[in-house]
C-alpha cells in the first residue's frame, strides 16, 4: 500500500485500515479496538475491547499480546519502545520486541503517554504535567503545570490542555509558556507542519499557527475528539461520528470511505 494509511475504531468497534485515497479498506486482523490505534515502523498497536495490549504488523501478520499486558488507553510507540497506561494506571515501557519491560520512573499515569526526542511526557494520576527522559532520568513537573489529557510535543514545544481547559504551549525546556491564541480546548491538541489543530470547548475544529497567528475554523467543521494530521491532511471524528478528511488548506473535504468512527483516527505519514 502506498501513501498514508488511516487506522480507526469504527462505531462497530472494529479496527479498520484504509488508504488515505479511500482504497483498500479492511478490518485489520479481524480485530476490535476500544480506542484510537497507533502505528509505528510498520506495526499497529492497539487496545483491544478485551483491554489487552495488541501489536500486529500492518500487513495483518504476526499478531501478539505484547508482553502479556493490558492497557487502559491508546499505546504510544517511539524509537522502538512502546509506552502505555496499564489497567493498573502504571506508566509502562516495553521494547517493541517484547523485552525490557519496566515501570518508567515508578510513575502512574491517567492517560496515554507521549514521547518526543527522547523525553516522555504524561499526565500523572495527580494531573501534573510530567516530563522524564526515556532512560528514567531527569523527571520534572514541566512549568509546574497540570493537564487534563495527553500532552503533545512537536518542534521543541509541548502543547497541552490545562485542567483549566486552556490551550497551553510551553517550550520543552520550560520557558515561554503561553495560552495559545487565548484559546480553550476540550481534548489533546495536535501539531503538524507548524500548525496546531484542536477541538475547542465550542466543539469547533480550530487551526492556529504555532506562533499564535492565523486562527481559523477549518472548513467550518465541528469535531467530537482530538483531530489528527499527516501529509497535509487533517482527519477527525465529526459530531455526526463520520470519519472526515480535509486538506490543511480547507479544500477537498470528504467522508473517508463513507465510514464512521468512535475516536480520533490515526494516519501514517
Amino acid at each position: 500500500m502506498g501513501g498514508s494509511v488511516v487506522y480507526f475504531e469504527g462505531t462497530d468497534n472494529q479496527l479498520w485500515a484504509i488508504n488515505a485515497d479511500g482504497s483498500d479498506q479492511h478490518n485489520l486482523g479481524n480485530n476490535t479496538t476500544a480506542s484510537m490505534p497507533f502505528a509505528d515502523d510498520g506495526v499497529v498497536y492497539f487496545r483491544g475491547t478485551d483491554d489487552q495490549l495488541w501489536a500486529i504488523n500492518a500487513d495483518g501478520t504476526d499478531q501478539r499480546n505484547l508482553g502479556g499486558n493490558s492497557t487502559a488507553s491508546t499505546p504510544f510507540a517511539h524509537d522502538g519502545v512502546v509506552y502505555f497506561q496499564g489497567t493498573d494506571n502504571q506508566l509502562w515501557a516495553i521494547n517493541a520486541n517484547g523485552s525490557g519491560q519496566h515501570n518508567l520512573g515508578g510513575n502512574s499515569t491517567a492517560s496515554t503517554p507521549f514521547a518526543h526526542n527522547g523525553v516522555v511526557y504524561f499526565q500523572g494520576t495527580d494531573n501534573q504535567l510530567w516530563a522524564i527522559n526515556a532512560d528514567g532520568s531527569n523527571q520534572h513537573n514541566l512549568g509546574n503545570n497540570t493537564t487534563a489529557s495527553m500532552p503533545f510535543a512537536a518542534d521543541g514545544v509541548v502543547y497541552f490542555r490545562g485542567t483549566d481547559d486552556q490551550l497551553w504551549a510551553i517550550n520543552a525546556d520550560g520557558t515561554d509558556q503561553r495560552n495559545l491564541g487565548g484559546n480553550s480546548t476540550a481534548s489533546t491538541p495536535f501539531a503538524h507542519d507548524g500548525v496546531v489543530y484542536f477541538q475547542g470547548t465550542d466543539n469547533q475544529l480550530w487551526a492556529i499557527d504555532a506562533n499564535g497567528t492565523d486562527q481559523h475554523n477549518l472548513g467550518g467543521n465541528t469535531t467530537k475528539s482530538a483531530p489528527f494530521a499527516a501529509d497535509g491532511v487533517v482527519y477527525f471524528q465529526g459530531m455526526d461520528d463520520k470519519l472526515w478528511a480535509i486538506n490543511a488548506d480547507g479544500s477537498g473535504q470528504r467522508n473517508l470511505g463513507g465510514n464512521t468512527t468512535l475516536a480520533t483516527p490515526f494516519a501514517t505519514a
